[in-house]
């Protein structure tokens, strides 16, 4: 009997010490069936994880959008520390080149004149001569008759021109006369230029002449046949100008009746340089910016010496830009001599290239841009903006500003991104014409 009781009190104790435990199993039972997502809640995750993507991608697309026109400008502004520094520690000059994959051809062509006659004095002043050549004399003494005569062309710079192409760059001019018929005693023949455009071959005479400007060459004439002057310069300047050139032919000096040029005419031999736009496939080939370093060169006539551009080969650096991104402006077309180990003669050639120059002392040159004249006013726009170099992304039209200062250490950049601020860029820049 005893024994029954202690048997039933043991079972109660049991059952009271298994009853918190079955209640906890139930418990975690309950945890378990929550621990997943319910279908809405894996609807609504999928959805927030899908947006975040979105947003993350269309962040990195215009994050890699505004970038690439960051390392270009980034590029040049490398280059221009770099060369700089070159510069300033090995007291020499360095380049800094844009290259462009730009197809450009070299070519000469001849320009014959527009009008080309002559004028004649005294009796003769007020009388029109012949046109189609010149006579050029001047005699020192007018008892027998009138026989000074100067002669006059104009040459059209336009046909110069050529369509389609983004750039023509005139590299070296000669004034190329050919004299029918000499004297028996012999002079030089003065080129003058003439201060105004406004005469015509019909209607010139010695007293409406145009005045004579700068002297720009002479040649001493003793034979009949060719005689070639070098007038690049003058010629560029006309060229960047209204597009016309009128040179004056004179005899310097009072010489005997025996000297006189007869049947003499003129053309203009123009070497030009022409970029053509680039193909779609040259579209994508990446720009340069290349920094060549120069050498000093002794000048054995004067002892002194003068800098002479390595070549290419031995460039500091090349660095390509990236892809699609084009220069819209630059330093002009230039031509420079450059080292050539191939040349027997004196170990240089004549090249072109659009570049800036560090000097020595760390300032910094270049040639003002050159561009087209279309809308009117562009060229002269621009003309202003030496050391100067306009960067495009050619995807977006994201422009990078990059201004060297001539003489402080640091480029100063700037970047417009298409929209509003590349609006406002070419309102403030009118006329902005450069693609």
């Amino acid at each position: 009997m005893a024994r029954a009781c202690v048997n039933i009190a043991m079972s109660e104790r049991l059952a009271s010490l298994n009853a918190p435990v079955a209640g906890r199993g139930a418990v975690q039972a309950r945890v378990l069936r929550r621990a997943g997502f319910t279908l809405l809640e894996l609807v609504v995750v999928i959805f927030i994880m899908i947006l975040l993507a979105t947003l993350a991608v269309a962040s990195f697309h215009k994050f890699l959008e505004t970038e690439r026109i960051r390392l270009a400008g980034g590029a040049v502004d490398s280059a221009v520390r770099m060369a700089r520094q070159y510069a300033m520690s090995k007291r020499t000059q360095c380049m800094i080149e844009f290259v462009s994959p730009d197809t450009d051809t070299t070519e000469t062509v001849s320009v014959s004149p527009l009008q080309i006659t002559s004028v004649r004095d005294r009796a003769f002043a007020d009388v029109v001569q012949p046109a189609g050549s010149m006579r050029v004399q001047t005699r020192y003494t007018h008892t027998t008759a009138d026989l000074n005569f100067r002669g006059f062309a104009m040459f059209d710079l336009s046909s110069l021109d050529v369509a389609g192409a983004t750039d023509v760059t005139l590299e070296a001019i000669v004034l190329r006369i050919n004299v029918g018929a000499v004297g028996t005693t012999f002079d030089n023949i003065d080129v003058k230029s003439v201060t105004s455009d406004a005469w015509d071959q019909s209607t010139i005479t010695w007293n409406n002449q145009p005045a004579a400007g700068n002297q720009l060459a002479s040649v001493h004439v003793d034979a009949a046949g060719s005689y070639d002057m070098d007038i690049t310069d003058h010629v560029i300047a006309e060229y960047a100008g209204d597009k016309k050139v009128s040179l004056r032919f004179s005899v310097p000096n009072a010489s005997p009746t025996s000297t006189y040029y007869a049947g003499v005419t003129a053309t203009l031999e123009v070497r030009r340089r022409v970029s053509m736009p680039a193909s779609a496939e040259e579209d994508i080939v990446h720009r340069q910016v290349r920094i060549i370093p120069y050498r000093r060169v002794i000048n054995v006539a004067t002892g002194g010496f003068s800098w002479l551009l390595d070549c290419d080969a031995n460039a500091l650096a090349t660095t390509d830009l990236p892809r699609n991104i084009h220069y819209v402006l630059t330093p002009a077309l230039a031509a420079v001599p450059q080292y050539d180990p191939a040349d027997l003669d004196d170990k240089r050639a004549q090249v072109s290239k659009r570049f800036l120059v560090l000097a020595p002392d760390g300032t910094c040159s270049g040639a003002a841009p050159a561009v087209k004249d279309d809308p009117i006013g562009a060229r002269e726009h621009w003309r202003g903006f030496t050391n100067t170099v306009i960067l495009r992304d050619a995807n977006n039209d994201d422009l990078c500003l990059l201004y060297v200062p001539p003489a402080t250490s640091f480029t100063r950049q700037r970047y417009l991104f298409a929209g509003t601020e590349l609006d406002d860029f070419e309102a403030a820049h009118a006329p902005y014409a450069l693609w």
